[in-house]
């Protein structure tokens, strides 16, 4: 566990009106230049809501964003759960100390999120317990490590509310996502848009743009020399006017043995980059 001195705070955490005089640390160190995001939203979802706060995660943490959460049941747990599936950090603010982990279900969640690289963090004690006021109070620290905060469904008096109101007067970025608007869980949200304190999301592709965030940059530097050949000559391809190949087109293209391609091609899948045709041919993805 570690101490951190305002000093030693994100710059974007020492900015906010109330910020925290020290925090305590358990997992990786804060990288000051990180674009962190927050996801947060009701402990009951829909499914839809859990199905958006997933890929919304997974899309951003794929893009080099990192993903903070308060723990809590429902969205929080989803979007840490996203990021650990990708192998990426993922931090989460508590209302307890660190050493005390709230609620006590997931403390093995708390665990992986230490082990995949990422940190817990929390401005008390590190055995305190939670009380009901502190999980009002550390929503301002949720906000304001972030850039920008989204919203996955909430009722209109929720905690996740009142980080998305944190987020506005930090002069930080608002996004919602309403669902259902028929359902209790949408009502919070609806009332967020309906004063301007959040712009609706309508594709996942309008977010990322609109935060500045490109996942497929954020794949294709992740590729070693073949996996890029390959994928340069479907590219190639499609310039040409050749939209989708065989695994037999590509073999005799690239020269690599059909096990090592089959496995080029399976990590390329993995990564958004290609798709497979029920034809069994592969085409880029734009």
């Amino acid at each position: 566990m570690d101490t951190l001195g305002f000093n030693d705070l994100p710059p974007f955490l020492r900015e906010i009106p109330d910020p925290p005089r020290m925090m305590y640390k358990r997992g990786a160190a804060l990288c000051a230049d990180a674009m962190c995001i927050a996801i947060v939203g009701t402990r009951l979802p829909s499914r839809y809501g859990l199905e958006m706060a997933y890929d919304i995660s997974s899309a951003l943490a794929e893009a080099g964003a990192v993903i903070v959460s308060g723990l809590a049941f429902g969205v929080d747990a989803q979007a840490h759960r996203a990021a650990l599936d990708l192998g990426k950090p993922t931090i989460a603010v508590l209302a307890s100390g660190v050493d005390r982990v709230t609620p006590s279900s997931h403390a093995g969640l708390a665990e992986n999120i230490i082990a995949g690289g990422g940190a817990l963090l929390s401005e008390y004690e590190c055995f305190d317990s939670a009380h009901r006021y502190r999980f009002l109070e550390r929503n301002r620290i949720i906000s304001g490590l972030c850039k920008a905060t989204i919203v996955i469904e909430a009722k209109e008096k929720s905690g996740a509310l009142i980080t998305a109101r944190h987020a506005f007067d930090q002069g930080r970025d608002v996004y919602a996502l309403v669902g259902d608007i028929t359902r209790l869980q949408a009502r919070g949200v609806l009332s967020l848009i309906k004063k301007d304190m959040a712009r609706p999301i309508v594709s996942l592709e309008g977010l990322m743009e609109d935060l500045g965030l490109d996942r497929r940059a954020a794949q294709m530097e992740l590729l070693n020399d073949k996996e890029t050949e390959v994928l340069g000559l479907l590219e190639t391809g499609a310039q040409r006017g050749k939209g989708a190949h065989f695994v037999s087109d590509i073999l005799e293209k690239s020269g690599l043995p059909v096990h090592e391609l089959n496995a080029i091609l399976s990590m390329l899948e993995l990564r958004a980059l290609v798709r497979k045709l029920p034809d069994g041919r592969f085409e880029i993805i734009r």
